[in-house]
Order: C-alpha cells, then sequence, then structure tokens
C-alpha cells in the first residue's frame, strides 16, 4: 500500500486560544467538518467517535487521541469509514494538526498519512482545505463580533 501524505494549511486572523478553542469545541466540530454528532470528544489516551451522513450513507468515525499540547498540536488516528463500510478493510490515518503564531494571526497546518491512492489523497486534502476554511470562516466571525479590549459590548 503506497502511503501518500496529505497536507493542507491555513492563516486565521485571530489569536491561537480563539483558534484552539474552536478546534476542540464539540460544538464547534459539527461547524468545521461534515460531522452531526460528536460521541466522544478529545482526551489523550481515549477513543472518540462522530456519526455523520453523506448522500443518505449513514456511518461513523472512529479514533483514539495520541497527543495534545494545549494551543499546539492535536494529534490522533482514525479508521477511513469508507474503506472500513465499502471496500472492508481498516486504513488508519494518523492526522496531525499544529497550530503557530503567523503574521496576522494563527497557522493551521494538517497533515494526514496512509492515504492509499493519488487520488484519495487529493480527496483528502480538499476535505482538509474545506475544514480549516470552515474553522477559519467561524473563529474570524466570532473574532470580530466580540468587544474590543476595554470596550463594553452592547455599547
Amino acid at each position: 500500500m503506497e502511503n501518500l501524505v496529505a497536507r493542507a494549511s491555513v492563516l486565521v486572523a485571530a489569536p491561537r486560544r480563539a483558534v484552539w478553542d474552536a478546534l476542540l469545541a464539540p460544538e464547534t466540530i459539527t461547524k468545521i467538518m461534515p460531522v452531526e454528532e460528536v460521541v466522544a470528544a478529545w482526551r489523550v489516551g481515549r477513543p472518540f467517535v462522530w456519526r455523520f451522513a453523506v448522500a443518505g450513507w449513514r456511518t461513523r468515525v472512529e479514533g483514539f487521541v495520541h497527543r495534545v499540547e494545549d494551543e499546539r498540536l492535536l494529534e490522533y488516528a482514525f479508521v477511513d469509514p469508507h474503506s472500513r463500510d465499502v471496500l472492508h478493510v481498516d486504513n488508519v490515518h494518523r492526522v496531525t494538526i499544529e497550530l503557530g503564531d503567523d503574521a496576522g494571526g494563527t497557522r493551521v497546518a494538517v497533515v494526514q498519512d496512509a492515504n492509499v491512492s493519488k487520488a484519495a489523497r487529493a480527496h483528502a486534502e480538499g476535505g482538509w482545505r474545506l475544514a480549516l476554511n470552515n474553522l477559519k470562516g467561524l473563529v474570524e466571525e466570532a473574532h470580530r463580533r466580540r468587544p474590543a479590549h476595554g470596550e463594553v459590548e452592547g455599547a
């Protein structure tokens, strides 16, 4: 099996804490990714489960959290639901999401390994670009709505 690595990144015009909080909150995961329900959230050494439907096909993502470094890194593995449900093969991806300071905000970079073909890698990169742009829009909108330091909200 060929191991092609998918990569995607985005610059979010907001502080790392705001990006990190949105990335890990179950209620925002459903706005960032095509996930309907977060059954279990991010806890190091613990499994997680997300449920979703695509074109009427109901399934779940099951994974395991390997590392969480506050405001910096999230690393997890998950079984590809398409491979599991359609091909009946357990293809396990490892995903690393890193946050870093960049001019004007926070750089979010994702790496996903174990893509079995160039088409699978391209699909993963497209999915991650969409998810990262959703994250960017969500966080930047929330950041714009926050009152500036010293201002009173609604004044």
